[in-house]
């Protein structure tokens, strides 16, 4: 028997830091959360994206190479339909505003309790599952041809 992998489309982790990665994938795990693909090199980030649709990437924002404010932008101009969590030890207002403005949909600090994290994890990916079905009503509004008349 197989177990159906939640969410539909995988959750990525995105920090240079192993331990981070590790504790993140195991708290989500532990609560279901079950798609999941850790990524430990930011520079790495946009050719997975390019490769394969995400529901969530949580990503940190101090990184060698490129840094997730740098990714940001890039991923909320190219990947609109992935939700991205910004979760970093960087507690400064300026750089969460900084961050929402140019596309995050939350900014969370380390450490972060495992309550929190998945309250806001299962917010993202319901936002990304209603942004699916939007675009999939839309389309078929749009084409005029009923799936199951």
């Amino acid at each position: 028997m197989s177990k159906t992998k939640y969410p539909a489309l995988p959750v990525m982790l995105v920090d240079d830091e192993l331990e981070a990665l590790k504790v993140v994938d195991l708290s989500l795990r532990q609560e279901g959360i079950s798609n999941i693909i850790k990524c430990q090199n930011s520079s790495e980030v946009t050719e997975l994206l390019s490769n394969q649709n995400f529901s969530v990437i949580v990503l940190d924002l101090t990184m060698p190479e490129i840094s997730g404010q740098e990714l940001i932008p890039i991923i909320a101009r190219d990947y609109p339909q992935s939700v991205i969590l910004v979760l970093t030890a960087n507690n400064d207002i300026e750089t969460a505003v900084n961050c929402m403005k140019a596309g995050a949909f939350d900014y969370l600090v380390k450490p972060i309790g495992k309550d929190s994290l998945m309250l806001h994890m299962k917010r993202a990916i319901k936002h990304c599952e209603l942004q699916t079905q939007m675009e999939a009503l839309k389309e078929s509004f749009l084409t005029d041809n009923l799936r199951k008349p």
